[in-house]
């Protein structure tokens, strides 16, 4: 009896010793999934007629952990803060970085009294995150909006487009050209640093307090082929278009601006 009692028990162990060698652990949680890669991704803004904005954003474990702010003018000049006279672009060329590295996202206040920069640098930032997104949000080439480049510069001024995107469809297109600007006197102006000065080659005067400020550009050919040049080029939605006589530089300069705002806007 006593060595039957010792039997069962010695199976009743090795059963319990059995199911517990079977048990699974309990399953810890699942980590959540990225939301972005790792890497560096570049943004741009969209532009209006004042300029734009690029971003470079550094993340790292799903953590903005750097930001580079860039500000373009105008004539897609970048501008220098060191002799920029607005104080408040400045600024928030200065202390925008820390915000969004500190907010972990492009959603940041800004710098009061630069509202325009401001604006630029949450889309440049947020047009870089959107790279950086594990699952895009949707499957489209080209962010929509408004993209400015220029062509390369030479010393008698080089060529701006501004290309708006909708859908991946190029919808409308501005094109314009830079020229050493002239005073009264017909000679070229120059800075304090002694650099050329530039203007647009306006199609007409721009008049400030009835003083013209940039006077119409005179050559003809100029303003025929800035208009043909953008109709072509919304036609084929490409710039492999031919140049227009007469124009054939600035044709080109343009063909370039425009593949480089394309490139601008790709996602």
């Amino acid at each position: 009896m006593f060595r039957r009692t010792i039997s069962i028990v010695l199976i009743v162990l090795l059963t319990v010793s059995l199911l517990a060698g079977c048990t699974k652990p309990a399953s810890q949680p699942e980590p959540a999934p990225k939301k972005y890669q790792d890497g560096v991704y570049e943004g741009y803004s969209w532009a209006d007629d004042k300029g734009y904005a690029w971003a470079k954003v550094e993340i790292k474990d799903d953590k903005i952990v750097k930001v580079e702010l860039k500000e373009f003018d105008a004539l897609g000049l970048e501008k220098d803060f060191s002799v920029y006279p607005y104080a408040e672009a400045k600024k928030a060329n200065e202390e925008m970085p820390a915000q969004f590295v500190a907010a972990n996202s492009a959603q940041v206040d800004g710098v009061a009294k630069a509202t325009s920069s401001s604006r630029k640098y949450r889309r440049a930032v947020a047009h870089a995150l959107e790279k950086a997104l594990v699952v895009p949000s949707n499957s489209n080439k080209y962010f929509d909006g408004v993209f400015m480049a220029i062509s390369d510069r030479t010393e008698k001024g080089w060529a701006i487009a501004w290309v708006t995107i909708e859908e991946d469809k190029i919808i409308d297109l501005k094109l314009i050209g830079t020229t050493p600007k002239r005073g009264a006197d017909g000679e070229v102006v120059k800075d304090n640093a002694g650099n050329v000065v530039f203007e647009r080659k306006l199609s007409e005067d721009l008049i400030e307090n009835g003083e013209v400020k940039t006077p119409r550009y005179p050559y003809l050919p100029y303003h025929e082929a800035r208009v043909k040049m953008a109709a072509n080029i919304l036609r084929a939605q490409s710039t492999n278009v031919d140049a227009v006589t007469g124009a054939t530089g600035t044709s080109n300069q343009w063909k370039q601006a425009v593949d480089r705002a394309l490139e601008m806007a790709k996602k």
